[in-house]
């Protein structure tokens, strides 16, 4: 059986671009216009550990124990206006809403929605070190503060009676793994997006940087400059990234033209067999 085809919703000059330059760029996520991208759930579980104290369902040593280590995850990976970590990021959407997608995310009906199977996503991610491809989970409000609230008391449940520093690393430790969990989690009033996610995930950017630790940067980053900022991105080769054994030579399967875009099937498939992605 085929795998089912996920779609990458663009502007046409985006995918123009992708076909022409021979690479997919998955962006930094943290620069996206989505103003809650990435926080929703960890806005969550900072409410959280000081609303189970003031209910008086942990102590005041355990508040103190999650509030140190809450400050100790928040000054390594965000405190300062910094973020030390690259979360790179490409969505891709069950084809159930396409007129509704083109029209947010395909430049109001004119654009394109670029068609990748599942399997070579998943493929894709498995073979890249760092990388994850994974559904989209949608969650209420209430439904992210259980999720919280559930965090906290099942990792302070073995919690000293005083806090210390082996056992608030270990906290920090498990809340950077809820913070990048959480760029999975998005707020139920997206549900109909049905979005699945590759992310890439570099931690510790500091070391590239830092004389004596600096590991060699990856190729397939590089950065692109708007008006005032430099954004990162992870490339990925549309012909040359295909897994071994994949019976086509292009991660692109098929394209779906949106309403208001005035391509003609036509020229798309010249323009598709100009850059070899059709036979």
């Amino acid at each position: 059986m085929d795998s089912e085809v996920l779609y990458h919703y663009t502007s046409l000059s985006t995918f123009v671009n992708i076909v022409k330059g021979g690479d997919f760029r998955l962006f930094d996520i943290t620069k996206s216009n989505d103003p809650i991208e990435g926080t929703f759930a960890i806005t969550a579980l900072e409410r959280a550990y000081k609303q189970l104290y003031r209910t008086e369902e942990i102590t005041e040593n355990q508040y103190s124990t999650a509030h140190h280590a809450f400050l100790q995850f928040y000054e390594e990976k965000i405190g300062h206006n910094r973020l030390t970590d690259l979360f790179a990021s490409a969505s891709f959407c069950i084809p159930r809403h396409e007129l509704s997608l083109l029209r947010w995310y395909g430049d109001n009906g004119r654009g394109v929605a670029m068609g990748v199977p599942m399997d070579i996503l998943q493929q894709i991610a498995d073979g890249v070190n760092g990388m994850r491809f994974q559904k989209v989970e949608y969650l209420s409000e209430p439904q992210m503060e259980e999720r919280a609230r559930q965090f906290w008391l099942d990792n302070l449940k073995h919690s000293v009676s005083t806090a210390n520093d082996n056992l608030i690393s270990f906290l920090a430790e498990r809340i950077i793994e809820y913070y990048v969990s959480g760029y999975f989690i998005k707020h139920d009033a997206n549900r109909d997006e049905e979005e699945y996610r590759l992310l890439y995930y570099l931690p510790n950017l500091e070391e590239y940087v830092t004389p004596g630790l600096r590991p060699d940067i990856c190729q397939n980053i590089d950065f692109l400059a708007t008006t005032d900022e430099l954004k990162a991105y992870y490339s990925i080769d549309i012909k040359g990234d295909m897994p071994e054994g994949s019976s086509s030579d292009c991660i692109i399967s098929n394209v779906y033209i949106g309403p208001l875009c005035q391509v003609t099937i036509h020229e798309m498939q010249m323009f598709l067999i100009r850059h070899g992605i059709r036979d």
